[in-house]
């Protein structure tokens, strides 16, 4: 039973009796008549008559207070789409290819958008849940051998690589092209020339805390990268890598766990990623790497990385399982078509269910598609999201439009019975029709049949997962496995839901007028905000992505302690030469105490892309993060939107 449906009952119920009581006290003849008006002299009967009215005055007035939520809700949906569906699960699993196959030479692609499919198949109903690439994967026959952190310069001086004054420590990585698994007695393999990728990701697989300390040593302490290969008997040969070879991973354009939407800002999910998914961002690609590896004669090489800072921690934690190439994050997103809706008149909206045998294994994310039934007709013609234009050359007055929405599932009788099976009970969603006023009774929609983006509800909160064998297998092909390295989470309600606000959370109106004040965000931004308190604007703005029930998320936004910004003036190249550009330049400053176990660089590095995006036009945004304990931590490069200046 919904909560505040109880609230509003009581609150009325206490004042039937108020109001009787005063009645009683004013007209005490007709009082008595009706048997006396007073709480505890009433009589049964009259009691459970004002309990009936008590009950009918509260679904008014929660059915008056719903109307908020709707118009808000549908307002929302048409500025930031999708941003109030229910969250589903996400993993990060790495491939298991058959290093022995020679095809994996010439590289094995997988797309964004294909499919896996749990090896664990829920007993019962039969239902493997079925996941999503979100990324790009190419698969190729390298494997990490080993991989060393020094907190000194010798051992990699002792390996022939001069070493500035600057740098502190260095990390090594050592790729084998081998026919199978990396071992001290198998025979040399071919040489790596003989297959030469251009590109390869590597995904930072130890604890939250440890891979968030290499990964601010990756991006703010690093110096030269060098690739070292030697043939067996022969002296080392050293191939510098550009400093631009190394790139961030997780802000690929159209790439989000949630799926892909223009009309979606990236940096929104970027910040919802963040706090729900960290691991997408924890690793980074080296590119341009083909022209290098054409040259190596050996079945090896090695790639060093120099920097700037120590941390002699990593020594003892840095090892080859400490990265993963070959790994992406899923998502437990898939289209489906759902069972036909069929169109009652006496109802003006429909429940869409995805598979009527199995209702509660399958919960609607996103509505794609609608096309509508006639009775006469054999065609199907398309049905338009209400207030979007028709394509084609379909007259307005002739189109047919829809609407939806997603409300709390409703506990089963044997749920109510013998309890939930998961914690996460899930949405359904109904939809209503708009039909042209002058179309003819006979001639009216029959059913509708729906193409949805959905999920497997709480089917992947009960995923067994490293067991030692593989987790998930590629439906494009049945011998390609998987193996899962972090997750998979739990499934999640939407922004809008109490459990999601955390105990004691704020109500729904109060998190729909935080996200209506986004518009407010982005005409005063940072700064000029009513008591020029810009880390409070960005510390509220970040609550609304963030799950209020956990503690550590919450204490980490409230290490935001100021936000400050100023106007600078640096270079730009264009076609006439060098000429002076205008920006803003954001400092955030941080307390880390607030971020121990997850590190401040990795907040700042999705802050720095997100407020990029902000930039006015004919401007850009220079980012910088200082910190209580350290000072300075980094100063991203000027960039224009997702360009960045000289």
């Amino acid at each position: 039973m919904n909560r505040e449906f109880l609230e509003f009952y009581d609150r009325e119920l206490k004042l039937l009796y108020e109001r009787s009581k005063e009645f009683a006290e004013e007209f005490p003849g007709v009082a008595a008549r009706l048997g006396a008006l007073t709480e505890d002299q009433m009589d049964p009967t009259l009691v459970g008559l004002l309990e009936g009215a008590a009950f009918l005055a509260a679904r008014v007035q929660l059915k008056i207070k719903s109307e908020f939520d709707t118009f808000t809700v549908e307002m929302l949906e048409q500025l930031l789409p999708g941003f109030l569906a229910p969250i589903p699960s996400f993993a990060m699993v790495r491939a298991l290819p058959d290093f022995s196959d020679p095809g994996l030479r010439e590289g094995v692609f997988l797309k964004a958008g294909d499919y896996l499919d749990t090896a664990f198949v829920e007993r019962e109903k039969r239902i493997a849940c079925r996941y999503r690439l979100v990324t790009d994967l190419a698969l190729w026959p390298y494997q990490i051998n080993k991989a060393e952190y020094f907190s000194t310069t010798a051992p990699m001086q002792a390996r022939g690589i001069e070493t500035s004054v600057s740098v502190a420590s260095g990390l090594c990585l050592e790729l084998v092209l081998a026919g199978g698994p990396p071992s001290k007695d198998a025979a040399p393999g071919p040489p790596v020339k003989t297959c030469t990728p251009d590109e390869l990701t590597f995904h930072l697989v130890e604890s939250i805390s440890d891979s968030a300390t290499l990964y601010e040593l990756l991006f703010s302490k690093l110096g030269r990268i060098i690739i070292r290969h030697a043939k067996e008997g022969m002296a080392p040969k050293f191939e510098i890598l550009p400093a631009e070879s190394i790139e961030e991973i997780g802000f690929e354009e159209g790439k989000s766990l949630f799926g892909h939407d223009d009309r979606v800002f990236a940096g929104f999910n970027q910040l919802k990623e963040y706090f729900l998914f960290p691991h997408r961002f924890l690793g980074f690609r080296l590119k341009g790497l083909a022209d290098k590896l054409k040259h190596i004669d050996a079945d090896r090489f090695e790639i060093y990385f120099e920097f700037e800072s120590s941390s002699k921690r990593m020594s003892s934690i840095i090892k080859a399982k400490s990265f993963a190439l070959y790994a992406a994050p899923i998502a437990n997103l898939f289209e489906a078509t759902c069972t036909p809706v069929p169109l009652r008149t006496q109802d003006h909206e429909h429940v869409v269910v995805v598979d009527r045998s199995r209702p509660l294994e399958y919960e609607i994310y996103k509505i794609i598609e609608v096309s509508a039934l006639f009775p006469r007709r054999k065609d199907k013609i398309p049905v338009f999201p209400l207030y979007s234009a028709p394509r084609g050359n379909m007259p307005l007055n002739r189109a047919h439009f829809y609407t939806s929405r997603q409300i709390e599932r409703r506990r089963t009788d044997a749920e109510r019975r013998t309890g939930l099976v998961s914690n996460y009970l899930g949405t359904d969603t109904f939809i209503s029709l708009r039909e042209p006023a002058e179309e003819d009774v006979a001639e009216r929609v029959r059913s509708l049949n729906v193409r949805a983006l959905v999920t497997n509800r709480h089917l992947t909160d009960q995923l067994p997962v490293r067991r030692g064998r593989a987790d998930f297998v590629a439906v494009s092909d049945t011998k390609l496995e998987f193996e899962c390295i972090a997750g998979p989470t739990p499934p999640r309600d939407s922004l809008l839901s109490g459990t999601f606000r955390g105990r004691g959370g704020e109500p729904t109106g109060s998190v729909l007028w935080k996200l209506i004040n986004f518009l407010q965000f982005n005409h005063l931004g940072l700064a000029g905000r009513p008591g020029g308190d810009g880390a409070a604007a960005l510390r509220e703005m970040l609550m609304v992505f963030a799950d209020a029930s956990n503690s550590d998320i919450e204490r980490r936004i409230r290490g935001i302690v100021d936000v400050s910004t100023e106007p600078v003036v640096r270079k730009i190249r264009q076609d006439t030469g060098y000429n002076a550009a205008r920006g803003i330049r954001v400092t955030i400053e941080v307390d880390e105490t607030a971020f121990e176990g997850s590190g401040a660089f990795l907040l700042g590095t999705i802050l720095s892309r997100f407020l990029t995006e902000y930039a006015a036009i004919n401007s850009f945004v220079e980012t910088a993060m200082r910190s209580r304990q350290r000072g300075e931590i980094k100063v991203w490069k000027p960039v224009i939107g997702e360009r960045r200046l000289l």
